[in-house]
């Protein structure tokens, strides 16, 4: 038997931090997400999708 990972979801406070510290840990850097009607960000690997990230509930938009 044999999986593949594909990605996974967060929900976070503080999204800018969180958003920079994959990139400066992981490597991962913010790419292409689709036009939701709520705000979040996608890291990517390469052109692989890995870390989708949605702020809590109620946390106010942090400067980008």
């Amino acid at each position: 038997m044999s999986w593949q990972f594909d990605h996974f979801n967060l929900q976070v406070s503080r999204e800018a931090d969180i958003v920079r510290f994959f990139g400066d840990v992981m490597g991962w850097q913010p790419g292409y997400r689709p036009a939701f009607p709520f705000p979040g960000s996608w890291l990517y690997e390469g052109e692989q999708a890995l870390l989708h990230i949605l702020p809590v509930a109620g946390d106010k938009p942090e400067a980008r």
